[in-house]
């Protein structure tokens, strides 16, 4: 499975853009679960979840 943060399809970063596109699914339905998981875990372990991926994710190369 190779994560790349999209380009075209980004909110913020581009981490569940890239995670919808590798999974074959709906972005908005990842940004979605991202939500959910947010308000059950908590403000903080959220974040660093999606700072780290935006760290270790790569930009996906523009065409």
């Amino acid at each position: 499975m190779n994560w790349v943060r999209e380009q075209n399809d980004r909110k913020v970063a581009g981490v569940c853009g890239g995670i919808a596109k590798s999974l074959r699914m709906n972005s908005t339905l990842i940004r979605l679960l991202y939500m959910v998981v947010f308000v059950v875990r908590g403000f903080i372990p959220s974040l660093l979840v999606y700072a780290t991926l935006v760290y270790i994710m790569p930009s996906e190369k523009k065409a």
